[in-house]
């Protein structure tokens, strides 16, 4: 009896203890964390493991509808194409100003945030469109319709493809060597005593957009000069020349320079766009063909001085 006594007494006092004992949490890692605690009572909170950051979408004049995109701090994300739209407007990306004064971003440009954005769309109106491509219908006394953008470019603030005077696919090399109107001693076609005009099979703007669009004259760009302003600008992050109509309409101009062999030259501070014709002297002997050219100073006006292999864009033309 007297031992069963003690064990009764000892289980009791066990009892008493262990019901004494501190509860709460009792993993270091928790927010929570109790040093003090001697039994985990089950309420430990744990930080999360990345802040959840949101971009809000704004369409800026457009319609549609695009949620919110959760982004992690800190972690590089690709954002979210684009849905809205906006009749007779192109999109060309994204702005934390909605006058397009903040910092640009492009369509699902990979980014990395620390903070919650609102991103505001941006748009460039257009007067309609020929077979898929936009044009601004700058009120000139020909008639003749600018395209929006160059052959190759997603919008009017891309630079699209480079282009040899002659030929209608890009290449990621321009040089004599490689050039289709030469054979190693002489060029085989488009001479001041044969053809000085591109022929619409070797117009890179017939061939890649075709129904009526063609590469610029020297008399689209003479009259696109003489009843136009010029001002070099930057929209949306890009520089170039933004070119304004008697109308009030506008087309812009990236200024992506020119290339030979695989090195740009001029990338943001000049442009150079191919016109259709070999330049107008013998002293050239058909090397080299009529281009106009723009930089900062505003200056814009034609040249000869590029030969017919460097790699320029091409804006394309059609009178309506």
């Amino acid at each position: 009896m007297k031992g069963n006594l003690i064990i009764t007494i000892a289980i009791a006092i066990m009892l008493v203890v262990a019901g004494c004992q501190k509860e709460g949490c009792t993993d270091p890692n928790a927010i929570n964390y109790d040093s003090k605690a001697k039994k985990d009572n089950g309420t430990c909170v744990y930080p999360s493991s990345s802040t959840q950051i949101m971009v809000t979408f704004d369409a800026n004049g457009g319609v549609g509808t695009m949620p919110p995109q959760t982004f992690a701090d800190g972690v590089a994300q690709l954002l979210a194409n684009n849905v809205f739209t906006w009749a007779n407007h192109e999109f060309i990306g994204w702005n934390t100003a909605a006058d397009g004064t903040g910092n640009p971003y492009s369509n699902a440009q990979e980014m990395t945030l620390e903070a919650s954005i609102t991103l505001y769309a941006q748009w460039m109106a257009a007067s309609g469109a020929l077979e898929g491509h936009y044009f601004v219908d700058l009120g000139l006394p020909s008639g003749t319709m600018w395209a929006t953008c160059n052959i190759g470019a997603h919008n009017p603030i891309d630079g699209g493809d480079y282009f040899a005077w002659g030929e209608t696919q890009p290449k990621e090399n321009y040089t004599l060597a490689n050039y289709k109107y030469y054979d190693g001693t002489d060029f085989t076609k488009y001479s001041f005593t044969t053809i000085q005009i591109l022929d619409s099979d070797d117009d890179a703007a017939a061939v890649n957009w075709s129904a009526g669009w063609h590469m610029p004259t020297s008399s689209d760009f003479a009259e696109l000069n003489n009843n136009c302003t010029h001002t070099w600008t930057t929209i949306n992050g890009v520089t170039g020349m933004k070119v304004t109509g008697p109308n009030g309409n506008c087309i812009f101009l990236p200024a992506i320079g020119k290339l030979r062999d695989d090195n740009p030259s001029g990338y943001g501070l000049s442009g150079y766009y191919w016109l259709c014709e070999l330049a107008h002297t013998m002293d050239f002997d058909a090397s080299e063909a009529i281009h106009f050219v723009f930089k900062p100073t505003n200056e814009f006006h034609t040249n000869r001085y590029v030969y017919r292999y460097e790699g320029l864009p091409v804006r394309p033309v059609f009178v309506r």
